[in-house]
């Protein structure tokens, strides 16, 4: 299935001498001492270091055109979101066991949106290659397509104390912390204590719960993560219960996708 998508979208792997258009500088080079394959999306370069599969470099393709293009007419969205994404930093895969990227990713973060895929240990022995698809969507949808919406509304989106969307996990965890505490208060439905976890990214989980569940999209969750942190069944549910998030993702200027990223995308000329 991945191979005819690849040719549909009229992708092609190349090996990345350094970033083109880019003055070679520290960063460039950098980046192609580990840089493996690269695909250009809607003007967005993805590259995969060394360990990331040819599935994987196109189901991450496949669902930052649909992030782009949701619905999927081959022509990018001129919503602000969009734009946000569009920021000029290429995206690089990495595996979370390649110990040459582990050492340069300090100097990388703030060039390059760093999408971290889990070791093969990290899942079970059941794992199917569905698995490895809803890890990729999770870190995208936590990543990159909160990254676009941060950078388009930082008072709504905004991955800090005091945004709308901050203001609605805070509720949803039954307090302001900025870390993760003790114990939750029993009225609280999003209680993720994930060890080291910060209340940056404790505010992009808690999108990514809220997006997949107002898809009706919980049976088609990263496996890899605790789906006990959770505790929001439905959309149905989501819109008595947390009325704040649900306001948002609904709102029609924000044009939250309203279909789950599968990585399967149908439109075209992806290449520029």
């Amino acid at each position: 299935m991945w191979h005819d998508l690849f040719d549909a979208m009229r992708m092609s792997f190349y090996f990345v001498a350094g970033f083109v258009g880019q003055a070679e500088d520290e960063i460039t080079v950098m980046v192609s001492s580990i840089a493996h394959k690269s695909i250009l999306v809607y003007g967005i370069e993805i590259i995969a270091t060394e360990g990331v599969s040819e599935e994987e470099l196109l189901i991450t393709a496949g669902i930052i055109a649909e992030m782009m293009d949701p619905d999927e007419d081959g022509i990018v969205d001129s919503h602000p979101a969009c734009r946000g994404m569009i920021d000029g930093r290429p995206i690089l895969l990495v595996r979370s066991d390649n110990r040459r990227v582990r050492e340069l990713l300090p100097s990388l973060q703030d060039t390059m949106i760093v999408v971290d895929l889990p070791t093969n240990a990290a899942m079970d022995s059941s794992a199917t290659d569905q698995d490895a698809s809803l890890v990729i969507q999770r870190v995208l949808v936590e990543e990159f397509m909160l990254d676009g919406y941060a950078h388009a509304w930082p008072e709504v989106f905004g991955r800090e104390a005091g945004s709308e969307l901050a203001v609605a996990m805070d509720q949803a965890r039954g307090g302001h912390y900025l870390e993760v505490p003790n114990d939750y208060p029993d009225n609280a439905w999003f209680t993720c204590d994930e060890d080291g976890i910060d209340y940056s990214h404790l505010l992009s989980r808690y999108f990514y719960w809220s997006v997949m569940t107002m898809l009706d999209g919980l049976s088609h969750c990263d496996p890899t993560i605790n789906e006990f942190e959770w505790s929001v069944p439905s959309a149905e549910i989501l819109l008595l219960q947390d009325s704040r998030i649900s306001s948002l993702l609904l709102d029609q200027q924000y044009h939250i996708p309203g279909m789950l990223l599968d990585g399967n995308y149908l439109g075209s000329e992806l290449v520029e």
